[in-house]
């Protein structure tokens, strides 16, 4: 789920309950990574792609680790994995926004550097996957011609697989 709210030259907003959300986890330690990801945002009504957003960003895990362990011995097999993780952390990046549709064809757009921060929990269902949840809340500045700051809560659910 996407719901942004535009103010400035031009004001709007958007809620689009259907997003996809793809992101890539880089871990640096037990306890940090980084983080890559891209979310898109179509409306169903009128098949246009309201929000577009790129980031980057950092993950820090509290009362979990992020890592699986494994350690065979002679004849001896040990392998830890947790069943839930918790993380927190930050994110920046751009997005282009629709802020008013003028039409079927002509839209307003700007496009926005974003920051904010999340926080999520994800459930382990197996040796490589998982069961994700998480929060996002992004604030932004425009720097295009159709110049809007925003407000934008990102809801997410879905799978997480480990390679």
């Amino acid at each position: 789920m996407v719901n942004a709210a535009y103010t400035g030259p031009e004001s709007g907003s958007v809620s689009i309950p259907m997003a996809m959300h793809f992101e890539y986890e880089l871990i640096r330690s037990a306890t940090s990574s980084y983080t890559f990801d891209n979310t898109i945002a179509i409306d169903s009504q009128d098949s246009k792609t309201k929000y577009y957003g790129t980031h980057i960003g950092g993950r820090y895990y509290f009362s979990s680790s992020n890592l699986n362990y494994s350690d065979v011995g002679e004849g001896t097999s040990i392998s830890i994995i947790p069943k839930w993780r918790f993380y927190y952390g930050w994110n920046l990046g751009v997005a282009q926004v629709v802020v008013r549709s003028l039409g079927t064809v002509l839209d307003a757009i700007s496009t926005i550097l974003e920051y904010g921060g999340h926080v999520g929990s994800i459930y382990q269902v197996g040796k490589s996957w998982g069961v994700e949840s998480k929060f996002s809340y992004m604030m932004g500045n425009g720097f295009s011609s159709v110049s809007v700051d925003s407000t934008v809560i990102q809801l997410s659910f879905g799978g997480a697989y480990y390679f």
